[in-house]
């Protein structure tokens, strides 16, 4: 298991640096994002989805070199076809929102987002609940000594 513990000053911060890391993470496996809102964060990042394509397809069409263009290209299709959902609704999207309770029981991921400050216990119980082997949670918090005094 991978721990990456990032703070935030503002839920703006955290949902953009989220939006910013999950483009590498999908590729690897099924993502799951633990918000207390999940219906608001799932608007959010949607929305910020849309403007990494448009930069990808910007990139794209400002660009030359073949080879870029290629890999490109294969970006923008994998960010296109990259589906999300809320946990209730369709646990085996590329990337599901939820709160704690929507997690189901046997699911595992590749990647998980822990968002809006999970308490350490929480954050052990879904990582031996939830957290695929070799997986990689990402907690968002605004004390990240209590993770380290706590988990390591």
């Amino acid at each position: 298991m991978y721990l990456d513990i990032r703070s935030f000053d503002t839920s703006e911060k955290a949902s953009l640096d989220i939006s910013r890391h999950l483009p590498r993470r999908v590729r690897i496996g099924p993502v799951a994002i633990i918000a207390d809102r999940p219906i608001i964060f799932l608007s959010v990042l949607r929305k910020r989805w849309t403007k990494i394509i448009a930069e990808v397809q910007r990139q794209y069409a400002s660009t030359l070199d073949a080879r870029k263009k290629a890999s490109l290209h294969a970006e923008v299709q994998l960010l296109e076809k990259m589906s999300f959902s809320l946990m209730r609704k369709d646990p085996h999207t590329g990337v599901a929102v939820a709160d704690l309770t929507d997690l189901p029981l046997l699911q595992h991921y590749q990647t998980i987002y822990m968002y809006d400050d999970p308490d350490p216990e929480t954050l052990k119980k879904i990582r031996d609940d939830h957290l695929s082997t070799h997986g990689l949670i990402v907690a968002y918090t605004r004390n990240p000594k209590l993770y380290i005094d706590n988990l390591l």
